[in-house]
């Protein structure tokens, strides 16, 4: 963080509210005060926080968050949490937005809570047992292609531990994923989009099965489309 003379608290303390207030999904404000209750020594607010984000730029802040983000991973490897293959997450986390459609960075969404708009991320994550650790966010714009935010984050975690496998929520379904994938053989797991073909497999599947599948479009793809019981 950027801050003049006048300023005593150490980095780690100023990350330490923004951390909480994510873990808890709750402002800052609340966070601190939650904190605040708990400290045995003076704290920065939330008011310090934002005011030292302000002062920063896009780079310097996606910057903090990956220096973090290998810190975590530090962190997990001297618990021995990353000594064999590691499976990995990607997802898209929506952020809604108020403000001016035209900003940068600002995103189209499906209506939802009073906005078609909203700051949209690709977030890679580390999980081991039951536990997750993100490590790496990539924003996602209307001019942005999901297999190259994929292969981005992928090689990134290539970088740092051995990756076993990698799931994908049904947003990143598509023919050019399949096949990024293939090309770089990271094996997968990622549920289908219900086209009309699909459902025509799946009510004619007598239970569960595996069968080999050709996706059509802009880009062939083939995979292996798996059918089991289940809500979705």
């Amino acid at each position: 963080f950027p801050r003049g003379e006048n300023n005593n608290y150490e980095d780690i303390e100023l990350l330490e509210l923004l951390v909480f207030a994510g873990m808890e999904n709750i402002c800052s404000n609340e966070a601190y005060d939650i904190l605040a209750e708990k400290a045995d020594k003076d704290l920065p607010t939330s008011q310090n926080v934002l005011k030292h984000i302000r002062e920063m730029d896009r780079k310097e802040i996606q910057e903090m968050y990956e220096e973090a983000g290998q810190r975590i991973l530090e962190l997990a490897e001297e618990e021995g949490r990353m000594n064999t293959e590691v499976d990995v997450a990607i997802d898209i986390t929506v952020i809604p937005y108020y403000g001016d459609k035209n900003d940068e960075m600002v995103a189209e969404t499906q209506p939802k809570d009073g906005t078609t708009h909203c700051y949209k991320f690709a977030t890679l994550k580390v999980v081991t047992g039951n536990e997750q650790y993100a490590i790496k966010s990539l924003p996602v714009n209307k001019f942005a292609n999901k297999e190259d935010l994929v292969e981005d984050l992928l090689q990134y975690a290539e970088q740092h531990i051995d990756i076993r496998r990698v799931y994908m929520d049904r947003g990143f379904f598509s023919g050019k994923v399949v096949n990024t994938m293939d090309d770089n053989d990271w094996k997968f797991i990622m549920p289908a989009t219900r086209t009309s073909k699909i459902r025509t497999i799946i009510e004619e599947a007598d239970g569960e099965t595996i069968q080999e599948y050709e996706l059509n479009g802009s880009e062939k793809a083939k995979f292996n489309l798996v059918l089991r019981e289940g809500k979705d």
